[in-house]
């Protein structure tokens, strides 16, 4: 899980690519609990957190360049 200083420290273009992985990590996640091979739901809340953390820093940015 990232922390939200982290998220701020990197390039715009890393975090779209660092998204696109972690939504690609939830959507096997998802696949793992509906078939019951994964167990460890914390670890599903934890991405979810971390994508909306991801995506609210890029609102921001593409805010702060239209502003």
């Amino acid at each position: 899980m990232m922390k939200m200083q982290e998220i701020r420290e990197m390039k715009t273009e890393d975090l779209v690519k660092e998204l696109a992985l972690l939504e690609g990590r939830l959507r096997e996640h998802r696949f793992g609990l509906a078939v019951q091979q994964q167990r460890n739901i914390s670890a599903h809340s934890a991405l979810r957190r971390t994508i909306a953390r991801i995506k609210t820093e890029l609102a921001q940015r593409a805010a702060q360049q239209t502003a």
